[in-house]
């Protein structure tokens, strides 16, 4: 096998992370490199045809029906498919893997493997889409051991800004690299636009200024500060497309209620189905601003900013961190806020429609290529 070999590692859920992964691959295939993908379901079919892309694609486990069940089959999961990541390296030869996104999750169970290869010669690199891994699964102790664990055979770690990396305890010195998001490919879409008819479709006025607050909702994004903020944009409507992310997070049902509560509910229209990729660009189509307000603890790249500018949408932003708040400002992409502030987001939407924002939306797309974010990630990993 040539040494031009790379496997994929990919077992993500269903969104951002399925896409920016299959647009990885197909970028590191143009390389000219051979890519053995091992993933899931969600990132196996957005795959593009390639005699140098080898697919394998990962077993689904059914869900448990208790809380229980439904971990101990997660972490059967999670072992199997480190299993078949350590059979398929030995099996193809390949010099180095690259991890589509970092994960953590009951690590000190399935890292040990992946040392033992990495001892062998083997090359890890893995993006790291949240540096902050502010989400805990059990104890405090337990969590930032699994962090350092997940951690403990990386040669390269992939980000996307400037900020600090959580890598738990023992803490561990890692190999940055800084990559480009690239943009979401959705060239096939650009030709349906119809402002009128996807306004229609989704019960807005033809004239009305709309917000679109898109993907899975959880308690980070402050849906609950635009829906506050809307009261105070009597002429404006809130397009709110997105299924819960988890259990754990505030049901959809209390934004709702918050929406009857300060009075919004009838300027408030709710998409909460799974969304098909071919589907995105309508609900953009009928939207003026992309609201992405994620919360203080948010350091990362934004997949729905990267769909904002492939469909030409201005942004109301926050974070507390990372690459969001100068890629608005630097490309003028829309207006950045301070996070979790009712006040300062208010402020911001007012900005973007009575002074709208002049977006270089061409600059942006050339500085933030898939190319360059695949040929970074080769040259680090050995792989030319």
């Amino acid at each position: 096998m040539s040494q031009k070999t790379l496997v994929y590692f990919a077992p993500v859920g269903e969104g951002g992370l399925s896409i920016y992964a299959a647009q990885q691959v197909a970028a590191i295939a143009a390389c000219g490199v051979r890519v053995h993908v091992i993933g899931s379901k969600s990132v196996v079919r957005r795959l593009p045809s390639s005699p140098l892309i080898e697919v394998q694609e990962l077993p689904e486990s059914e869900p448990g029906k208790s809380r229980v069940s439904r971990g101990l089959a997660f972490v059967r999961q999670a072992v199997s498919q480190v299993k078949e990541l350590v059979a398929s390296v030995r099996r193809v030869n390949a010099p180095a893997v690259l991890i589509s996104a970092y994960s953590e999750y009951f690590s000190p169970m399935w890292a040990g493997s992946l040392r033992r290869l990495h001892r062998q010669g083997t090359r890890f690199g893995v993006i790291v889409h949240d540096p902050q891994r502010d989400f805990v699964v059990g104890p405090r102790l337990w969590h930032e051991f699994s962090v350092s664990q997940a951690y403990s055979f990386i040669d390269v770690a992939f980000v996307h800004g400037e900020g600090p990396i959580d890598t738990g305890r023992p803490s561990r010195q890692l190999h940055r690299v800084t990559i480009r998001h690239g943009l979401l490919d959705t060239s096939d879409q650009l030709g349906k636009a119809d402002r009128g008819k996807h306004r229609a479709e989704f019960g807005l006025p033809s004239e009305a200024p709309v917000l679109l607050s898109f993907g899975h909702i959880r308690d980070g994004k402050n849906l609950d500060l635009i829906i506050r903020a809307l009261a105070q944009f009597p002429e404006a409507h809130l397009l709110v497309v997105g299924r819960e992310q988890s259990g754990a997070q505030r049901p959809i049902a209390e934004y709702h209620a918050l929406a009857e509560e300060v009075g919004v509910a009838g300027r408030c229209h709710w998409v909460h189905d799974f969304v098909p990729d071919e589907d995105v660009f309508s609900y953009f189509d009928a939207s003026d601003i992309a609201m992405i307000t994620y919360s203080r603890e948010f350091c990362s790249a934004s997949g729905v900013l990267s769909a904002a500018v492939r469909f030409e949408r201005r942004v109301v932003a926050s974070a507390g961190g990372g690459p969001l708040q100068p890629d608005v400002e630097e490309y003028h992409l829309g207006t950045f806020c301070e996070p979790d502030c009712e006040k300062a987001l208010a402020v911001a939407i007012r900005s973007e429609l009575e002074n709208p924002s002049q977006p270089q939306w061409e600059r942006y797309r050339r500085d933030h290529s898939w190319e360059a974010n695949a040929q970074t990630c080769l040259a680090e990993l050995g792989v030319v």
